[in-house]
This record gives C-alpha cells, sequence and structure tokens, in this order.
C-alpha cells in the first residue's frame, strides 16, 4: 500500500463520520484557515489538525509480509472563550466514535490505546491532542 493510499485509509473513518460545518479539519498539505472566533461561550470556534505520523513508527517483515506501526495526532482547538476541557472532551469522544469499529483486514486503529494530552495554548487557542495508533499489514 502506497503512503497516500494508507494516508486515505486512515482519514476515512474520519471523513465518514465528521461534522465539517461545525468544526473545519486541517488536512496535511492542504490550505487552511482556522475558523473566525466567535466570542460567544456557547457556541465557540474549533477545529481540528489531523497528522498521520509515521516518524515513530516500526517497521517489520515477517516472512513476506510486512507490518507498521504509526500513529494519528488529532489535535484539538477550541477558541478560549469556551468551556475548555469539556468542548475539548466532546471533539475528542466524537474523534473516539469515528474510528471505533472500523478496523479493516488490514488497518487495526488501536481506539482503546488512545489518549488525549494535557491541554494547552498555542497561538491563543486551547488545543489538546488525542494520539491514536494504528498497525497496517500487508
Amino acid at each position: 500500500m502506497s503512503f497516500a493510499a494508507e494516508r486515505e485509509s486512515l482519514a476515512a473513518p474520519l471523513v465518514a463520520a465528521w461534522d465539517f460545518e461545525t468544526t473545519p479539519v486541517a488536512w496535511p498539505g492542504m490550505d487552511f484557515t482556522p475558523p473566525d472566533r466567535t466570542g460567544d461561550r456557547s457556541n465557540p470556534a474549533t477545529w481540528v489538525e489531523w497528522i498521520p505520523d509515521w516518524s515513530g513508527s516500526d517497521y517489520h517483515d515477517f516472512g513476506g509480509g510486512r507490518f507498521v506501526q504509526g500513529v494519528i495526532e488529532c489535535r484539538v482547538y477550541v477558541e478560549p472563550v469556551a468551556g475548555g476541557d469539556f468542548q475539548h472532551r466532546t471533539l475528542i469522544d466524537a474523534l473516539e466514535s469515528a474510528y471505533t469499529g472500523q478496523d479493516t483486514s488490514a488497518l487495526i486503529f488501536r481506539v482503546q490505546e488512545a489518549m488525549p494530552s494535557a491541554l494547552i495554548t498555542q497561538h491563543d487557542w486551547l488545543r489538546q491532542d488525542w494520539i491514536l495508533p494504528f498497525w497496517r499489514d500487508e
């Protein structure tokens, strides 16, 4: 499987389940402008940066078959006027739901091992990462 095909396969569960109108997604290599801030605590601006990462992965060849490990890093951004952790957790729960049960014969999403990071401030946005490990067999 090429990296382009693998990236499409990794994104497919999110593409199928996500509400892009409410929370846009910044995809690698594509132009993106974060949404305008609303200033409204009940309806804060939100967006997600989706990054597949093979840099820390292992690549093994077992008897002619290949095994690749990596992670999908989903960086969840919420406008600071929001309730902070509550809004991040709502979006992380939606990410988890999108990937739960979406394994294929060649691609395993290890949702049970995914963990959110600590909440930080980055460029005047509140950011929390959700790191989803995956395996791919060929």
